[in-house]
């Protein structure tokens, strides 16, 4: 229909479905004004990266952060419930922090091949650390690279900057992307 049209010009009389024959129209106006068009504007359009492994992504997906605070009590780095009240709120303890009492601790003396530091000398240079059963949690979260909250702040960090640094290109942004660079950093 668009060849007759462009064949036939203004002679050219319309036959069958009216929104086909708008839109034989419309592209006929439109290779209308290409051809007169003394100059044109190109537009790039920038697509986020989008790696094929996570195709499997599904947007019914949720991750729910609040049930995994509800059903695991270590989330903020407290076993026991008695822990998990304010005071355990209070008692964030950094990755580095964490490591540092723990190195500090198991510190050898090279002469006699036994522990440098007692207990008393970690409580004295460590006084956010109240109890000695600290140091076996320190351990396991310094061996699992954090405790399960510092593990969730620093996924939404890389995500956050991830989609500021979209926006400021000015780059399309939909829930997936989000949802993929959660699972990109979480499996990093």
């Amino acid at each position: 229909m668009l060849a007759d049209r462009v064949a036939k010009k203004d002679s050219y009389r319309p036959s069958g479905n009216i929104r086909e024959q708008q839109l034989v129209d419309q592209l006929y106006e439109i290779l209308g004004n290409i051809l007169t068009s003394s100059s044109y504007e190109v537009e790039n359009e920038t697509t986020l990266d989008y790696d094929a492994s996570f195709n499997d992504v599904h947007e019914d997906e949720s991750y729910d952060t609040e049930a995994d605070e509800e059903n695991d009590p270590t989330f903020y780095g407290a076993e026991d419930e008695e822990e998990i009240g304010d005071d355990a709120l209070l008692q964030k303890f950094s990755l580095e922090y964490m490591t540092n009492v723990i190195d500090f601790y198991d510190e050898i003396d090279a002469t006699t091949g036994k522990r440098k530091h007692t207990w008393k000398n970690v409580q004295h240079r460590f006084r956010r650390v109240p109890r000695r059963q600290y140091l076996g949690r320190f351990r396991k979260y310094v061996e699992s690279h954090g405790t399960k909250k510092q593990k969730v702040d620093d996924i939404e960090t890389f995500v956050y900057e991830r989609f500021e640094a979209a926006r400021e290109s000015c780059l399309p942004l939909h829930d997936l992307d989000l949802k993929h660079w959660a699972l990109q950093r979480a499996q990093e």
